[in-house]
């Protein structure tokens, strides 16, 4: 037997589970809309937006400093904080934010010298090829720093 997970974050099951947005109507660049489209696609969601661009980074700017406790370099916090806002507001006291998630599940550069290690070799070339087209620079770039050097003895 399977359980869906808004079947246990939701109590009343008719609200379904509610999303939080930031969506960017002046920044179109910065607006990620079609993914968010594409999630609330599913049934049982009640999305709700922020209008982020709106927002200012100087808004609870003590009342962040206060909660930090210390310096931090997140210059837009400020947007996550209208979010948590937003869900406090509906009286949301769980919030699956995601914040960080590409670190998690991104292998980062150190894919490439993983696909050397595993015999991967078609698959490091097309990685390196469009990594070297994404960011206008040699394929050898990659291949030395992330494919040769892990593996080339510390004296050489």
């Amino acid at each position: 037997m399977s359980v869906w997970p808004e079947k246990i974050l939701v109590q009343d099951h008719s609200q379904g589970l509610q999303t939080f947005s930031a969506i960017f109507d002046t920044v179109p660049q910065c607006d990620e809309r079609p993914f968010i489209n594409a999630v609330l696609a599913q049934d049982g969601l009640k999305p709700h937006y922020i209008q982020a661009d709106r927002l200012s980074p100087l808004t609870d700017l003590e009342r962040m400093f206060w909660h930090e406790d210390e310096v931090f370099y997140a210059p837009n916090l400020f947007i996550h904080w209208g979010l948590y806002k937003a869900a406090h507001q509906q009286n949301v006291r769980i919030f699956l934010d995601g914040l960080d998630g590409d670190t998690t599940v991104s292998h980062g550069l150190s894919l490439l010298t993983e696909l050397f290690r595993a015999g991967k070799w078609y698959s490091l070339i097309l990685e390196i090829k469009d990594l070297s087209q994404h960011f206008n620079c040699s394929p050898w770039r990659f291949f030395r720093g992330y494919v040769l050097r892990p593996f080339t003895p510390k004296p050489i």
